[in-house]
């Protein structure tokens, strides 16, 4: 449930930077620094509190009602929820980026950064990210955690939207042998990462069947690079879902690091390269919105009248 805990968790996550930069730091001054960051996190965690007030309710309802119709315009009041819980969230993100440039040599700088660059709010964030890394202390670029978010940072760069995708060799759940090079020049590719037994995936897997239905022979491929832990239930479930069609990649039989690569750490999540090589969409989670970008995108690129069998 989006929203529901989100603020809790944040709060331990403070809490928990306070307990490891008190005693390296003035415990004066990191009380005040922490108090700073909690009034900064005032606007917006009092808007999330009232988000999820109605998502609690909402969602009550939905479990209680049969009629179909009902549910559809519950869902719907969820996804316009969402709209206002994403734009709250960029806010709260823009605040963090104001905290740390008025703190960048106190730990906390980079533990928020490094808590959020893998968040959803940051995905067209990259510059950012990377101009704040850059102004932090020496110190605090070169400890473990700061190294760490510089190679996170590499990765996001070289799979953010304009850069040349990752290249990558892996076996299908064929064990045939596939590689992203083999596309280009002659196809589009859209990859998907998901696990084939979460509901959101299953949903997004029906969504994509109809997209390759609809694009296939225009030049589209999917290849979807499958999170599943267990190879038998992940070709039990391709071929329940029928998904066949798709290039499935099992992560668990191959030694290659597509979702750091790719900067992926959260599913669903779809991304779009064109025949050059090149990123040219990203998409996290699965919704009617990302949907109806995504199909826009397709259409432009296939020259298809968006209005004329649209996939919903």
């Amino acid at each position: 449930m989006k929203g529901l805990k989100l603020k809790n968790i944040f709060l331990f996550v403070i809490a928990f930077f306070s307990i490891l930069t008190i005693n390296a730091q003035d415990p004066k001054l990191q009380k005040e620094i922490i108090n700073k960051l909690n009034e900064v996190h005032k606007p917006t965690f009092k808007t999330r509190d009232s988000l999820t007030s109605i998502y609690k309710v909402i969602y009550e309802k939905i479990s209680y009602t049969t009629d179909t119709i009902i549910k559809n315009n519950l869902f719907k009041k969820i996804e316009e929820l969402d709209v206002v819980s994403d734009k709250n969230t960029a806010k709260e993100l823009d605040n963090e980026f104001g905290f740390i440039r008025q703190f960048p040599s106190n730990q906390i700088s980079l533990d928020v950064l490094h808590y959020k660059v893998t968040k959803r709010e940051a995905t067209d964030k990259y510059e950012v990210f990377n101009a704040l890394f850059s102004s932090l202390s020496f110190d605090l670029q070169n400890s473990p955690k700061g190294l760490q978010l510089k190679e996170q940072l590499i990765n996001f760069k070289n799979s953010n939207i304009g850069s040349d995708a990752p290249d990558f060799v892996v076996k299908d759940i064929s064990n045939t042998t596939l590689s992203l090079a083999s596309f280009k020049n002659s196809k589009y590719v859209l990859l998907t990462f998901g696990n084939t037994t979460s509901q959101s995936c299953i949903d997004e897997n029906v969504y994509l069947k109809e997209v390759f239905q609809k694009y296939n022979q225009n030049g589209l491929e999917v290849i979807n690079i499958a999170i599943d832990d267990n190879m038998e239930v992940l070709r039990k479930s391709i071929v329940a879902q029928k998904i066949e069609m798709f290039k499935n990649i099992p992560l668990i039989s191959n030694d290659v690091p597509l979702l750091e690569s790719y900067f992926v750490y959260s599913i669903p999540q779809k991304i779009l390269i064109d025949k050059n090589g090149v990123i040219i969409g990203r998409w996290r989670g699965s919704n009617s919105i990302t949907k109806k970008e995504l199909n826009l995108v397709l259409a432009n690129l296939f020259k298809v009248v968006a209005s004329s069998n649209t996939v919903h």
